[in-house]
Order: structure tokens, then C-alpha cells, then sequence
């Protein structure tokens, strides 16, 4: 059943309903369990989370599912405030590869509803890719054809809602964001010149504007989370959980219409939406704090951490190869005890060296703070081999990531990863990846005044039975199970990563 606010929140949710009843205009009944009771009604909502008591229609959202030459539609509604996960996995269970979001509907009564008439296009229906329990949106875009899979984007285009990203505007996302690097548009004018991105420059959080040019190749959060954009006269606040940071982007000229996620193959949309939600009238502080609590609650979303983990990496760490959107990290973060904040820095194509250069701007900030640990996996180096790097001084250059690490304080700890066999090694780089694999097991945690690399934990990927092999002969990435183009996980090799992962990391929070 969804969650019920404590009676602390409802008597908060009230008197800021109360306080700016005059600005917003009527409020739903007080005392509804709903996220969005008790706050102005928003110009649009989606979600696959009911959100408001006034929305009395049972439903939530479209599905299609094409099977053979054959297809079909269901709506699906809510049972107990969430979207009927057994119904729409039912509907799905023929072929669930096919099974495609082509409506969802405007919970605000302003009859907004979010569509895409072409499947290749749509969101998908994913029984994996749950979120605190809940099924999402699944906008599971593909950004690179390097991977072995044809580059796609996923929208849904409303024609309702007029806003102004440098007037009045406010948008609200609770989900998950499951990897990195890409820009990971969540909302975007529908001539795609202003974007509402996930993309985090920096930290504290910035906001990436499409229309200023940013593109991200820094850390984003991936814990499930409550993302609040809020503009004001050409002031932009955003809060991710309990951080924020306010910048000023300028004014932006008004336009109608609106997609959820992104119609541009450039700056893709990789998200996981439980809510998405646009008001165009000012929202004040308390209005927001009082939003954000309330779908936090509702959602059994988590906004503060004791532990941070930060993962860096290449393209075997950022989810490339995953037809949902999906990251080892993703997999690993709900089998972490305690929980933990989440940052995924991995990064396509990148090599240990750039890693090394980049960490005081890109890793060291996340660690900042009263954590009572900040964990760092790093797994790299088979890029730098590929560009003809000595073993020596990829070594080298590892052992002094290690040392950056710890130099940030004693509640800094690092796990070194060791990479799966790849498909395709041969001759010297072959020797060169055995060489530096089994240097990672035998002195992963050794001291380096003993000739090691002094790392608190090692996370052996190339040692698991099915995905590694524990060999140099073999590879299960040969195989297009366990990898798409011979380089990169499928989501079934990320699940196994993730469960190797997490046993790494919570072997150090114990």
C-alpha cells in the first residue's frame, strides 16, 4: 500500500497550502495521502504513482505490446495508489522486449496526456527495472553504436503545457538516473532548443541547459532520488535529495508544447520517471521543501546519506551495452547495507591516465562533507593498454589514484575492480591485459611499501565463473548473452557485476 505521510507532515503540507493559498489558487482537500494534495495543482503530472486525490480515473498508462505482426493495447490503471505492476506484466509477459509506454496520463485535470505513436520511439515496460518497488517509465535510450546496438531516443510528446524556463517554471522528478556521461535530457521544449537535464556539473549540482551548450562528462547521482528545477527570472535553483545549488541562466523565450525526455540523439534520455511533474507559477520554498517531502515519503525515497560511493570508469562501468538504461552500479546499490549515495563517473572511451588528471575536479568533491565513508571503485586501464600504454606506468599511475584517494581523509576508501576478459584480446595487448589482471588480484590490497597497490578492497570481476572465467583463453563476452559487441556488458553480465560489486563495498561499510 503507498506510504502514508506521518501527521508532522500533514500539518506541514497544510500550513504551506495555507500560507500561499492566495498565489496558487485552490487546494485539494486537506488529509488525502496523496503527494501533490494539499499543494497547487501543476500544469501537468504524470507518474506511475498516483499523485493526486482529485484524479479520480483509474488510469496511469498505455501499454503496446507488439508480438510477431500482431499488435495490441492495454490501459493500465493503479492498485493502492501505484501503477498495477501485475496487470502490466501480464499484458507484457508474451514478449516483453516489445512492450512499449505509448500514453501515459495527466493526473492534473488539465487533460495533458504524454504520447508517441512510434513504438521504436516509445518508453518501455520493464519488470527488472523497478525503483524503491515501484515500475517506472523506462526511457532507456541508446547513445552509441560502438556498443554493438543502434543509437535511439525515447520521448513522449504533450501539446499542453506552455512554459517559460526563464519566467516561472518548476519540474519535479522522483526515479532514478542509471548512468553517466550522457546528458540525459528528462524534459524538453519540442522545437529542442531548452532541455531540463539530470546531468550534474560540478558539485554541489548544477543544472545543464541544453540551450547554453552544456553537455556532461562528469559524475551524476544514480540513487533513486527527487530532482526539483526550479526557474525564477532567469534564476535557477536545483535540488537533488537534500543538496542544491542556485545559478543564473539567463532568460529563455516562452514555448508550447513539451516532451518528456528527449527527441535528440545527441543528448539522449536515460531515465527511470516514477513522477514527472511541471507547475508554470512561481513555487516558494516551503512550497518545494513541502513537495519534495511528501513524494520522498510517498515513494519510500531516501534525501540523506551517512555513505557516499563514487564509481569511476570507462565504458565497462557506465551502462554502455544495457538495453534499459541499466549500469553495474544500479544493479549493485540495492544489495548495499547501509545505503548509500551514488555517484556514477565512468566515462566511454576514457583511460586510467585521464582518470588520474580529472580526480581533484571530477571524484575528491563528492567525498566532501560529514560522510561517515566515501568509497571509490575504480575500474580502468584496459583502455590505456589498448592505446599502447606500458604495464609499468599504468601501474603506476593506479597506485597513485590509490594514494588520491586516501589523501582526502581516513574515511576514504578504495576498491580496485578487475576487469572480465574481453573478446578480441590478442598478441601483446593479451600479455599486457594478463600481466596487469593478475597484478590487480595479487597485490590489489598489498601496502605499497611492500610493492603493492595499497587498496582497501578488490571487487574480481574477471574471477566469476560465468562472466570472467577465471582464464585467459576464454571469454564469456564472446558470447552475445553476456555482451553485444565483444567490449561491453549486457544488462544480465551488469546483474552479476552488480552483486560482485556490492559484496565489495559492503564488506568495507562493515
Amino acid at each position: 500500500m503507498i506510504a502514508r505521510f506521518a501527521l508532522a507532515s500533514l500539518l506541514l503540507l497544510a500550513q504551506v497550502a495555507v500560507a500561499d493559498a492566495q498565489l496558487w489558487g485552490a487546494t485539494t482537500a486537506v488529509g488525502q495521502p496523496y503527494p501533490l494534495d494539499n499543494l497547487p495543482r501543476p500544469a501537468a503530472a504524470y507518474g506511475t504513482v498516483r499523485l493526486l486525490a482529485s484524479y479520480t480515473a483509474n488510469k496511469a498508462l498505455d501499454l503496446t505490446l507488439v508480438n510477431g505482426g500482431n499488435s495490441s493495447t492495454q490501459t493500465v490503471g493503479f492498485v493502492n495508489g501505484l501503477v498495477d505492476s501485475a496487470t502490466g506484466d501480464a499484458f507484457c509477459a508474451a514478449s516483453p522486449s516489445t512492450c512499449y509506454i505509448t500514453r501515459v496520463y495527466d493526473q492534473s485535470g488539465n487533460g495533458c496526456d504524454a504520447t508517441q505513436s512510434n513504438n521504436g520511439s516509445a518508453p518501455v515496460w520493464s519488470a527488472a527495472n523497478a525503483v524503491s518497488g515501484v515500475r517506472p517509465i523506462v526511457f532507456n535510450s541508446i547513445a552509441h553504436t560502438t556498443t554493438g546496438l543502434t543509437v535511439s531516443t525515447k520521448w513522449l510528446t504533450t501539446a499542453c503545457p506552455s512554459w517559460s524556463p526563464g519566467s516561472n517554471t518548476t519540474f519535479v522528478f522522483a526515479g532514478q538516473n542509471l548512468q553517466s556521461h550522457e546528458s540525459r535530457v528528462m524534459f524538453e521544449e519540442t522545437t529542442d532548443t531548452v532541455g531540463f537535464m539530470s546531468a550534474f556539473l560540478g558539485f554541489p549540482p548544477s543544472l545543464a541547459i541544453q540551450s547554453l551548450g552544456a553537455h556532461s562528462a562528469t559524475a551524476a547521482e544514480v540513487e533513486p532520488a527527487i530532482l526539483m528545477f526550479n526557474w525564477t527570472g532567469g534564476a535557477a535553483t536545483v535540488w537533488s535529495n537534500d543538496q542544491t545549488s542556485t545559478f543564473n541562466v539567463g532568460a529563455q523565450a516562452p514555448a508550447l508544447g513539451a516532451n518528456l525526455g528527449s527527441s535528440d540523439t545527441t543528448d539522449v534520455s536515460n531515465m527511470d520517471a516514477l513522477a514527472l511533474v511541471l507547475y508554470t507559477l512561481p513555487v516558494s520554498a516551503g512550497q518545494g521543501s513541502a513537495m519534495r517531502t511528501a513524494l520522498a515519503n510517498a515513494l519510500s525515497i531516501q534525501q540523506t546519506y551517512s555513505y557516499v560511493l563514487v564509481n569511476d570508469g570507462d565504458s565497462m562501468s557506465s551502462g554502455e551495452g544495457s538495453l534499459l538504461d541499466n549500469s553495474p552500479m544500479r544493479f549493485a546499490l540495492p544489495s548495499i547495507n547501509p545505503p548509500v549515495r551514488a555517484y556514477l563517473d565512468a566515462v566511454f572511451g576514457t583511460t586510467l591516465a585521464t582518470m588520474l588528471t580529472n580526480f581533484s575536479a571530477n571524484i575528491a568533491p563528492h567525498c566532501s562533507g560529514a560522510y561517515t565513508a566515501c568509497i571509490i571503485h575504480i575500474m580502468a586501464g584496459e583502455n590505456d593498454i589498448r592505446a599502447g600504454t606500458q604495464v609499468a606506468t599504468i601501474e603506476a599511475n593506479l597506485r597513485a589514484y590509490v594514494n588520491a584517494v586516501h589523501a582526502i581523509g581516513p574515511n576514504a576508501k578504495v576498491i580496485i575492480g578487475v576487469t572480465p576478459m574481453q573478446c578480441g584480446w590478442s598478441g601483446a595487448q593479451l600479455t599486457a591485459y594478463q600481466q596487469y589482471t593478475t597484478d590487480r588480484i595479487s597485490l590489489g590490497t598489498v601496502p605499497q611499501a611492500q610493492g603493492g597497490f595499497g587498496a582497501d578492497g578488490i571487487a574480481n570481476y574477471w574471477a566469476d565463473p560465468t562472466i570472467g572465467a577465471g582464464n585467459f583463453t576464454t571469454s564469456a563476452f564472446c558470447n552475445g548473452t553476456y555482451s553485444p559487441d565483444g567490449g561491453h556488458p549486457t544488462d544480465l553480465t551488469m546483474g552479476i557485476m552488480g552483486g560482485i560489486e556490492a559484496a565489495a563495498v559492503n564488506a568495507l561499510l562493515h
